[in-house]
Order: C-alpha cells, then structure tokens, then sequence
C-alpha cells in the first residue's frame, strides 16, 4: 500500500469528527499537523513540541486513548498510532463542549 500525506489523510479523518473539531497529528515528539475550527484554535504550530503536560503526552505514553478536558469549555480525545506496538504517533480530536 502507498504512503499517504498527512494533510490527506486528515481530511479523510474530518469525514468521522464533527466540523466544530479542531485535528492535530504528531510524531512522538512533536505536531506535524494542526488543523483549527471556527470554535476552537489551540495555536499549534508544526514543529512544535509535546508538552509533558498534555493528554497527547499521555497517550502516547500509556499507548492507549485518552480523553480529558482541556479546559472548561473545550475536550479532547487523544488515539496513538503504534507501530509494531510501539508508540509512533497520535491524532488528536478537540471539541467544544456545546456546539
């Protein structure tokens, strides 16, 4: 099977989200990707790092998804992409929590 493009891929992904979710997609050490809503921008920028405090973070090290709030109005659900059972990556889903 051929090699997709990141930004390829999540457009497909956006097909399984609502459109108020924000999409971001990373390595294990930083984002490759971020996409924003209308209601909801992180400021992620590709090349940015995991910050140790994040569900991001966690997913990638419990290697299990992982939801939580971010915040009091917006949630975010973590999945990590293994490879080989090993962690190589996460999409990252947030949402408002009214929309």
């Amino acid at each position: 099977m051929n090699h997709f493009s990141v930004p390829a891929m999540v457009e497909s992904f956006k097909e399984l989200f609502p459109k108020e979710a924000s999409i971001a997609v990373s390595d294990v050490q930083q984002f490759l990707y971020y996409e924003p809503s209308k209601q909801i921008d992180l400021k992620i920028q590709p090349g940015d790092k995991i910050n140790k405090n994040t569900v991001t973070f966690k997913a990638l090290s419990i290697q299990e998804k992982t939801s939580d709030h971010v915040n009091s109005t917006v949630f975010g659900t973590n999945v990590p992409i293994l490879d080989d059972g090993e962690p190589a990556g996460c999409l990252t889903a947030t949402l408002p929590l009214k929309f």
